[in-house]
């Protein structure tokens, strides 16, 4: 099965210190985390409270474009879960996150 990497914040904006670390989640909890995440294209939530689509590099968020399109690990009432987020904002959120995913910590 191919692994898909996610993003998942925890209310943290772009102007943020947050570190982002490649992780392990399981039934909605982060697991462990090893070494700072590198991506193209991750949702990271903006102080407005939308989603743009961000590149990260060495774990720190180097530039942002618009409005993400797509799937993302979202952090929901203490736990993470697969949520589908359009034009910037999360639609709909379904069970606890499984997975790989990259974590604003």
């Amino acid at each position: 099965m191919k692994k898909i990497i996610f993003v998942a914040l925890m209310l943290a904006s772009f102007s943020s210190a947050a570190a982002y670390e490649n992780c392990r989640v399981a039934n909605g909890s982060v697991m462990s985390c090893a070494g700072w995440a590198q991506s193209g294209s991750e949702p990271v939530l903006q102080a407005d409270g939308s989603y743009h689509e961000c590149t990260i590099s060495n774990g720190q968020v180097t530039s942002c474009r618009g409005w993400y399109q797509g799937s993302a690990a979202i952090m929901r009432d203490g736990s993470y879960h697969s949520c589908s987020i359009s034009n910037g904002q999360v639609m709909s959120c379904g069970p606890w996150y499984q997975g790989d995913a990259i974590i604003g910590r």
